[in-house]
């Protein structure tokens, strides 16, 4: 990047409609990599309908709609099974978001004396309890380094294990680069140590067939409100029977079963899950599952593939872009971080908004170890266009044709 100063919103005009952003009829949102929008019809017909029709707490007594509340929960948590291939449904609990899954799932393993190997491209909800427990001496951390593209080395993994290691986490893709992890090398090299294997899912669930069978993984946590097109608020995670045991629940409370005792339950899910579940939202989770399913996975990646080569292409024709992760479309999900010259990158996407009417991200998208490999740092972090299942090659070719328009006006 050049010296001069970086550009700012102000200094320069650009001809898109800067009227009223409430009123713009044509919104175009390339965000979903933060949570999906819009949702399909049918998530918020099942979250009326349970408000309408049910609203009790699902499991609290043994009336009529606190059973179809508690068997509306119980669906969903099938669903989810089959989707990712688990034989039984037990093994997969509910949170409020894919961070509480992942905190639940590493502070409820790791004992004092622990050592873990996580990566460089991982997101704060790993990297933040992690640092929790370092912070207070209680674990040992190796964050391996990624590189331009933002991959980990395997060979780099095997060579950090030690003998008191306990947990390998890593992203399944990154939600900056898009980046699809070596997963399966992984897991192998995770199985032959002995060492406890997370993934994080929270940007492939719902965008990439996942079999926790052939990834070999031992706990899968991911959110349900991006690929999975269900409401904010949903989250879950998924554990072996062999390592459910090994959790400490990291929150007490009421489960509505064994109320007469005291003593938290010990049995899985129910030990993840205490206080009243967001039914209403996992009725709407339910629904999006329904439709992702309902669709054939393999048409969308056909889908996103050529559009991935369409913006990857664009990107890197346009003068002074710098684009960030995979040059071809399989090796990453369908989210594209990039750099113009001079211009911050929370900056360029407060333009996109502002003057176009197209919602980004800016910034370093609570990922901040890998803006270091990437060398975005004095960028402010990256711009991100993350694709989901309702966008389209017109909106496409505006997205590009504005960052062109952008790139164009800067003065390098």
């Amino acid at each position: 990047m050049k010296n001069e100063p970086l550009l700012r919103v102000q200094d320069h005009q650009f001809s898109g409609d800067c009227s009223d952003l409430m009123n713009r009829q044509n919104r175009i949102y390339v965000d979903n990599a933060a949570t999906s929008w819009p949702k399909p019809p049918e998530v918020l017909t099942a979250i009326t309908d349970f408000y309408t029709n049910i609203g009790s707490a699902a499991g609290r007594g043994n009336s009529h709609h606190s059973i179809q509340a508690k068997e509306l929960v119980e669906s969903t948590r099938k669903r989810l099974a089959d989707l990712i291939s688990v034989s039984d449904a037990r093994q997969i609990s509910f949170s409020s978001n894919g961070t509480t899954a992942l905190n639940q799932a590493i502070l409820g393993l790791l004992k004092p004396g622990d050592h873990v190997v996580t990566t460089q491209a991982e997101h704060n909800s790993v990297l933040r309890p992690l640092r929790y427990l370092e912070r207070r001496q209680i674990i040992d951390v190796d964050r391996i380094a990624v590189d331009f593209y933002g991959v980990v080395s395997v060979d780099a993994i095997r060579e950090a294990v030690k003998e008191n290691t306990k947990l390998i986490v890593v992203t399944h893709a990154s939600n900056v680069t898009g980046a699809i992890q070596p997963i399966e090398k992984i897991s192998q090299l995770a199985e032959e140590r002995g060492v406890v294997f997370l993934i994080d899912a929270a940007q492939t669930l719902g965008c990439l067939p996942i079999n926790v069978s052939q990834l070999g993984c031992d706990m899968l946590a991911a959110s349900g409100h991006k690929g999975l097109l269900g409401p904010l608020g949903t989250g879950l995670l998924f554990a072996r029977e062999s390592i459910a045991p090994m959790l400490t629940p990291i929150c007490f409370g009421g489960t509505g079963t064994i109320s007469e005792s005291d003593e938290h339950p010990a049995d899985f899910p129910t030990k993840f899950e205490s206080g009243n579940l967001n039914t209403a939202a996992i009725a709407g989770l339910n629904a999006g599952i329904e439709f992702v399913c309902s669709e054939e996975m393999a048409q969308y990646q056909r889908q996103w593939h050529d559009w991935s080569q369409t913006i990857l292409d664009e990107l890197s024709q346009i003068e002074g872009i710098t684009c960030y992760g995979p040059v071809e479309p399989k090796d990453r999900v369908p989210v594209f971080s990039f750099n113009i010259d001079g211009v911050d990158a929370r900056e360029a996407a407060t333009m996109l908004e502002t003057s176009y009417g197209i919602e980004t991200r800016g910034g370093f998208h609570c990922a901040p170890l890998i803006h270091g490999a990437l060398q975005t740092v004095t960028y402010g972090g990256t711009v991100r266009i993350s694709l989901g299942r309702f966008n389209n090659q017109q909106q496409i070719e505006v997205v590009m044709n504005a960052i062109k328009e952008i790139a164009a006006a800067n003065i390098f």
